[in-house]
């Protein structure tokens, strides 16, 4: 567990060598790797196998020892596998290798430094371990406790059977109407806006919303402008493919289908007692997705579903063995004054309107409602 705290103490070493080794716009190799120092360590067998032209024997040659520390001459040339090509290529001499391996040294040397001030026992250093071992156990442990292959055919046919809505959208219309009591004044004011729309094509649904501002003796659709929202030729609504309460009648749906541009303008159509004349606001094309088309979306979304409830299953098992007790009513004695807003009260605002007013930041409030006056019919 020492070793890994050198984890710590990898990026200010990093610096320190850098700054000290670099020749002017020459790039030197990272003191060490970050899973060199928190896998390896020095002489630690390596979780992860790096191609070497090394022997056994070889690899196991002690180059160096810090204290009872010992570098091998298979770590050197893990690190070096770990660099990029570029700087592979920079330490492949004989003398860049020694520099490569003085960096080893010094490092240990400040790691070693540290241990002995007690700096692995530092919070902070002790948080981050912390940090560091719950990282590797969900990237080592908990991925492992679902795969891909554990989702079957079956829960992905049953998943597509069950949310078909997901998969299959019919067309939809959108619309906007005027509805009258009397035919012949229908017909009048949706000749009048078939005139409006020829000499003004770029604004006929502004044109359409003041007409049904005017003239709609619907008083729900009123206050909706006219929008009736989207519906299918059966009357279903697009998204839940359920029947609409109060949605348009047949003899609607099915004017609205016969309209092919939006923006275009309906006949007046008798619908019972009521007379509509609509405007097409928009149009969704049927959208139909087989099984075969989403699978493995439906596949990669259960994987997703069964690796999060694993890990819940999980944790939930270590806090069970753990006998986790939590005290939450001792949180009320944590108290955070600089996060607690003071909000002025009623004679504090008062004072600051005052001042705010004096200096001209804001009108003063006679000032306001006379404008407010003006500008009220």
């Amino acid at each position: 567990i020492m070793k890994r705290i050198s984890l710590m103490f990898y990026t200010l070493m990093t610096t320190m060598a850098c700054n000290e080794m670099k020749p002017e716009r020459e790039p030197v190799a990272p003191l060490a790797t970050r899973s060199a120092v928190t896998e390896l360590g020095h002489g630690a067998k390596k979780a992860k196998a790096v191609e070497t032209s090394l022997s056994s024997e070889d690899a196991a040659l002690v180059v160096a020892t810090v204290g009872k520390t010992e570098i091998t001459l298979g770590e050197i040339d893990e690190q070096l596998a770990e660099q990029p090509v570029y700087v592979r290529a920079r330490y492949n001499t004989l003398e860049k290798k020694k520099e490569f391996l003085d960096n080893l040294v010094r490092f240990e040397l400040l790691v070693q430094e540290a241990e002995r001030k007690g700096y692995d026992k530092d919070p902070d250093v002790v948080f981050a371990m912390k940090q560091q071992m719950a990282k590797k156990l969900m990237e080592q442990d908990l991925e492992k406790l679902v795969s891909m292959q554990d989702v079957s055919k079956q829960e992905v046919q049953s998943f597509y059977d069950t949310n078909k809505k997901l998969y299959f959208k019919p067309e939809a219309v959108r619309t906007t109407q005027i509805v009258f009591s009397n035919g012949e004044k229908a017909k009048r004011i949706r000749n009048e806006l078939a005139v409006a729309f020829e000499d003004q094509p770029r604004k006929k649904r502004q044109l359409f919303t003041k007409a049904v501002e005017t003239y709609t003796e619907d008083p729900i659709g009123r206050a909706k402008r006219g929008d009736v929202g989207f519906f299918t030729a059966d009357g279903r609504s697009p998204e839940t493919l359920k029947p609409l309460e109060d949605g348009p009648s047949q003899a609607v749906r099915e004017a609205a289908f016969t309209l092919e541009k939006i923006n275009a303008l309906s006949p007046v159509v008798s619908d019972g007692e009521k007379f509509v004349v609509m405007l097409l606001t928009n149009r969704r094309p049927e959208v139909s997705k087989s099984l075969a088309e989403v699978k493995q979306q439906i596949r990669n979304k259960l994987f997703r579903d069964k690796r999060d409830q694993a890990r819940q299953d999980y944790i939930a098992g270590l806090r069970q063995k753990a006998e986790v007790k939590v005290f939450e009513d001792r949180l009320a004695r944590l108290k955070d004054k600089s996060a607690q807003v003071d909000f002025p009260g009623s004679d504090a605002a008062k004072r600051m309107r005052r001042d705010a007013e004096a200096k001209g930041i804001i009108e003063p409030a006679r000032e306001r409602g006379a404008e407010q006056e003006k500008g009220s019919p």
